[in-house]
């Protein structure tokens, strides 16, 4: 937890396109990284292959009707 409700403060005033986009932009980095993971290579696959996933679930997300209308 942040003290001060810094972070948190931060994230109630975000409106629900721009944590999307922040959501959109963290999954390339989180990719990469996980593709580079050395231990547990099969469950790494399986991450990574979860990960790849997330681009085309935001986007069924952000073309929801109800999407604008609901707080993430």
């Amino acid at each position: 937890m942040v003290e001060d409700g810094g972070e948190e403060a931060l994230l109630d005033t975000q409106s629900a396109e721009e944590c999307l986009l922040c959501a959109q932009e963290l999954v390339p980095a989180a990719l990469e990284k996980a593709r580079k993971a050395k231990g547990f290579p099969g469950r790494w696959r399986m991450i990574v292959s979860k990960l790849e996933q997330i681009p085309s679930r935001l986007s069924d997300l952000s073309s929801h009707p109800f999407f604008l209308k609901n707080a993430l």
